[in-house]
Order: C-alpha cells, then structure tokens, then sequence
C-alpha cells in the first residue's frame, strides 16, 4: 500500500470525516488517498483528517488483469475499465459520515495491487460483515470461504458471483475438514454455538456453489435449445457441457453431506430444506431417482425435528408466544410448512406423515387457522 507508518500509526486515521466533500468529481482512488495522507487534510475547522474526494475510481488495465490470471481468458471482453468505488454511493460508510482506518487501508491495498498489475490478489473473508465491502460486491467472486476483487460485474449489490471452477477445485482438492468428516453419531463430538455458525456457514458457500453450477448447466440447455438443430457440434458441446455442470453440482452436494454430515451438526433453518431442493432439481436431468429419494429422506428427518418445535409453540400462552425470537416465529409462521410442501412436491406420502405427526401432538387445525389468517 501508499501508506506508510506514519500515515496510519498511532491512531492519526482511526476515522477519517466527510466534513465537506466534493460530490462533483471522480478521481482515482490512490490520488484521494494521497490528498487524505497529507498533513493538509486536518486543516479545517475540527482539525479532524478529512476524506475532500470520496468519488473514487480505480483504473483497470485488462491486459495486465489477463497476464495475472485475475481472469479467464474467454471472459477478457467482460473487463471493466474501471472499478467504481463511490463511498457515497455506500450506504455504511455515507451514515458513517467517512471512513474507519481498516476501510482506508482495505481500499489502498486494493488500489495498489491493481496498479502493480494484480501482483497480490485480494479478497475479502464472506465472514465478515456486508459494510466492510465497501460496495465492492458487484466485483467479488466467491472462490472457497472468500470473495476475489477482480475487474468483472458478475455480481450484484447484495450477492457476489461464484468462480465456479476455481471454488470447485478448492472444495473438492484442497478443502480440510478439521475432523468433522469422522463424525458418525452426535455422541462422538460437542460443536458449540461458534462452530455451529461456521457449519453453516461452510454450508452455506457449498450450496451457492452448486448452485451456481446448476444454473450454468440450465443455461447451456437453455442455449442448446435455441439452435432448434440438434445435430449441431455446437449444441453437443453445450449439452456435453450442461452434463458435466450437472455432475460437478452433485459432486459438491455429495462432499458435503459426507464432509459436514449432520450428526455432527444438525442444519440450521433453511440449509435443510435448501439441500432437499437441489437433491430434487438434479434428479431431473440425471436421471437419477435416488437423488428424489435422498430428498425426500433429509425432509421426512427435517419435518420430524421441527415438529417438536411446533408442539411445543402451539402449548404456549398468547403472552409466552410473544416472547419467541424472530427463528422461532419463522419456523411457526413458514418454515414448517414450507417443509411439508416440498414433501408433498416430491412425490411423498405427506398425509400419512402429517396422520402421524398428529398423534404425536402437532395440531394442524391450528396451522390452518394460522394460514387463513
């Protein structure tokens, strides 16, 4: 990075104030930094380090992107010319009224590193909090557990993109599973609430990813299906292509049931009911009706847990009700029956199960009445 010791030392920058600043023009991100590092920035009124410029861009040089292998050749005609970094166009920073130092520096870093010609790639850990992105997310590409700066718009202001071969090689050659992959019974291991959230987490990334290649196999057969001629090299390609999306989907869904299994930690809200999905949407074009049955098994076993959830929400008092926290209303309110839904989507039983359920003391008069509501 641009600063030295002496810019960011002993607390000189620990928050730096958008006191009056020019709204008008855009310049280059390591300029601001340099106007922000001078002594003349505290030359105002307060005598607080002011940011004058945060309409900041930084430039980018594609063949330089290229040559680093910040980016895939097929996708060169997708680089940007610039990498838009509007602070007040960043709603954390622009209530904060400017910038913390790790932010300054965060920024620098990024700057610098694409100056030198993508030298050092930069990433930013999913972990941390959405504000300290600084609205660089259209740019980010998950590649494992974070998210790579590069000069793409593949992503959008709420999600990052998935590099999804990148990621797939990480996941499936390089990812350590801490022992957790030895796991076969509850009994075997305590997770406290800490680890449980990293679960999720890992989780989490491995879902989007197989997702994503999901939908680049739809997209290909979507394309395959616009040539009409299904004889064509190029459609074979695509279905050729399509094929091995699919495969590669399930084989990250397959690691990660073997991997994170859930008698090492049951899933959190949603994560369950998000594998039964997939597991169902590639049974199609694998042809694979094991994949539906495997569905169907994580539900019945999701279903069966948050059935004890919902007898026990359905014994409490109006006024114990209300002290519930927002997971506990979503499970009552939604979630419950979404499961059941997706039971019912795949070709299983649900009347039975809710026959069953109902001798166990889940009163599904009551969800109804709470539905017509």
């Amino acid at each position: 990075m641009i600063a030295t010791p002496v810019d960011y030392g002993h607390d000189r920058l620990q928050f730096s104030y958008f006191l009056n600043p020019d709204t008008v023009n855009t310049i280059e991100v390591e300029e601001s930094l340099k106007a922000l590092y001078d002594p003349s920035s505290f030359k105002n009124k307060w005598g607080m380090p002011e940011i004058k410029y945060p309409m900041m861009y930084i430039p980018v040089d594609a063949q330089a992107a290229l040559e680093a292998g910040r980016v895939e050749a097929y996708k060169a005609d997708e680089i940007v010319n610039a990498i838009d970094v509007n602070m007040m166009n960043d709603a954390a920073t622009a209530n904060d009224g400017g910038m913390s130092l790790n932010k300054v520096l965060a920024l620098d870093i990024l700057a610098t590193s694409v100056k030198n010609g993508w030298n050092r790639p930069v990433y930013f850990a999913m972990t941390v909090p959405d504000d300290y992105y600084m609205s660089l997310t259209p740019y980010m590409s998950c590649t494992g557990l974070a998210y790579e700066v590069t000069p793409l718009l593949e992503g959008d202001e709420y999600s990052a993109a998935v590099n999804t071969d990148k990621m797939y090689d990480n996941v499936m050659n390089k990812f350590r599973w801490g022992g957790l992959d030895k796991v076969e019974s509850p009994a075997d291991i305590y997770l406290d609430e800490t680890v449980r959230r990293m679960v999720t987490t890992h989780r989490s990334a491995l879902l989007d990813l197989a997702t994503a290649l999901y939908n680049e196999g739809v997209r290909a057969e979507a394309v395959a299906e616009e040539y009409g001629d299904t004889t064509a090299v190029e459609v074979k390609d695509l279905k050729e292509f399509a094929g091995q999306r699919y495969q590669m989907a399930l084989n990250v869904m397959d690691t990660m049931m073997e991997n994170l299994p859930v008698e090492a930690c049951p899933y959190s809200i949603q994560i369950g009911a998000n594998i039964a999905d997939l597991y169902l949407r590639l049974s199609l074009p694998l042809g694979d009706d094991t994949l539906r049955e495997k569905a169907i098994e994580i539900l019945d076993s999701e279903i069966r847990r948050y059935a004890q959830y919902m007898i026990y929400f359905q014994s409490l008092k109006p006024y114990e009700f209300a002290t519930l926290q927002r997971n506990d209303r979503y499970i009552q309110s939604a979630y419950f029956t979404t499961l059941l839904q997706m039971y019912s989507n795949a070709d299983a039983d649900v009347e039975a199960l809710m026959e069953e359920l109902s001798v166990q003391g889940v009163n599904f008069q009551k969800i109804l009445e709470q539905l017509k509501n």
